[in-house]
């Protein structure tokens, strides 16, 4: 719930708080028109400036209205005050909200806002254009649809087509074939995956959620021990081993990870990242993708904009043998969209309104424009989505949906995990110490090296009295 509050209200706080006004020649006319509190994080690039452009087209075609919307960046939601509950009943109370699903929207849902099944009763070509699968994705847990989705995200491994020709490759779809074009690439000084260890959660998102399945990540990402699961164990095995094998571009050497690397011009690709190489520094896997000094890379649908490779694919990840999982090689998924409150569907005079509201900003104009900076539009009319994105598009309509597990409210556990894979890179920890210290977030470096030197002393001192004995 204070998750939520981090979003709802405060209008005077944030970014677009300045009320847009239409049919109304002074600010006293506002008392004689219907006013219509909007609420989103849609202040974001590229979308602020196309959502400024729905509404304006909404308030030309309402002169009637005054409409006074807040949009945040998502990332400043934070900063937006108080909660719905407490000004639920005031005159500041907001009409449609936008946000996500995951952050303690659906602990309101029954209570402030209308689900879709009950506004289809009345009104049941609301939303008709909106996919059946992007309506399953945000389906709440009481089987209801509260949320109106716009568009979905996406996360997958990009592939240089041209890059890998060159060497004789072509895209791997299985995880032997990852592996020949790791070898195949790095004997080439090219780097295989852009995606170094202090940028490896999508990496580790996929090798995890294969061995051990989403739930077993969701409970660890909220606290679960995890120390003695075998399968996430396995699942950081398979990572080191990549590693090992030369797959990734280097981690940043932190002051944490210095004092274990002696000598930072053996890194691997030293040379390949060249003068401009920080080691203290991680390196950006778009622009090593683009420079083709990385053959493939982790992009998904907040950064495919920045590709400027041509012939490139978006593929699965290739699932370790074994692994029975491999539609998790992909994450695609709806998790935002337009809540109508319960306070504006009872009120007649604003009923119709708020659906047109929702249905003009859910409509083709707004999800096209979605599409074509690379998201999945959950409008199935949406037109102009990138090349590369058409298959994806085209596999989320048929109804796979596996949303990603990255978001917000796990990220410093998110952060956590690639600290330590970075340490796992440079053979500081093993996958069993990582194990240990991602179960136990008291436990420092030192703290379970110094633990595990014991337990080898330990070990050792007993087999030598044992040897003694006999």
């Amino acid at each position: 719930m204070k998750k939520l509050c981090a979003f709802l209200l405060a209008a005077a706080l944030i970014v677009m708080a300045c009320p847009l006004m239409t049919g109304c020649d002074s600010c006293n006319k506002q008392e004689e028109s219907i006013t219509l509190r909007t609420m989103t994080t849609l202040g974001d690039e590229p979308f602020s400036g196309i959502y400024k452009e729905m509404l304006l087209q909404f308030t030309a075609d309402h002169p009637e209205i005054y409409l006074h919307d807040t949009t945040a960046a998502k990332n400043d939601a934070f900063k937006l005050g108080a909660t719905l509950e407490a000004t639920y009943q005031s005159l500041s109370a907001p009409h449609i909200i936008y946000y996500r699903t995951d952050t303690g929207m659906e602990a309101l849902c029954e209570d402030y806002m209308v689900s879709l099944e009950e506004i289809r009763k009345d009104y049941p070509d609301f939303a008709a254009d909106i996919s059946e699968a992007a309506l399953d994705s945000v389906r709440a847990e009481d089987g209801k649809v509260y949320c109106i989705p716009v568009m979905g995200e996406w996360t997958a491994l990009a592939v240089n087509n041209t890059l890998l020709e060159s060497c004789g490759l072509v895209s791997p779809t299985d995880f032997p074939a990852l592996e020949r074009a790791i070898d195949v690439l790095s004997s080439s000084d090219i780097i295989p995956i852009a995606n170094s260890a202090d940028n490896c959660a999508p990496i580790m998102e996929w090798l995890i959620s294969m061995n051990c399945g989403k739930q077993s990540l969701e409970e660890a990402l909220d606290g679960e021990d995890i120390s003695k699961d075998l399968m996430w164990e396995d699942a950081l095995q398979q990572y080191s081993s990549l590693c090992e094998k030369g797959a990734f571009a280097p981690a940043a050497i932190t002051n944490s990870i210095s004092k274990y690397v002696s000598d930072t011009d053996a890194v691997q690709y030293r040379r390949v990242l060249g003068e401009e190489y920080d080691t203290g520094r991680e390196s950006d896997p778009i622009e090593l993708f683009n420079s083709g000094r990385a053959a493939m890379t982790a992009v998904d649908s907040t950064t495919v904009g920045n590709v400027t490779v041509e012939d490139f694919s978006l593929i699965n990840f290739p699932a370790p043998q074994g692994v029975q999982y491999p539609e998790y090689g992909i994450n695609t998924g709806f998790t935002s969209g337009f809540y109508i409150t319960r306070k504006a569907y009872d009120d007649p005079a604003l009923r119709e309104l708020v659906l047109e509201w929702v249905e003009h900003m859910t409509g083709t104009q707004f999800s096209s424009a979605c599409a074509a900076e690379g998201f999945i539009p959950a409008n199935v009319k949406a037109e102009g989505a990138l090349s590369a994105t058409t298959p994806l598009i085209e596999a989320v309509r048929e109804g796979e949906c596996v949303p990603s597990l990255r978001q917000d409210r796990w990220l410093q556990r998110w952060n956590d995990l690639e600290y330590r894979a970075a340490e796992l890179y440079y053979g500081v920890i093993t996958p069993k110490q990582m194990l240990g210290l991602l179960a136990d977030e008291t436990l420092v470096t030192e703290d379970i090296l110094e633990q595990w030197a014991a337990a080898v002393s330990a070990s050792d001192a007993a087999a030598s009295d044992s040897d003694v004995t006999q």
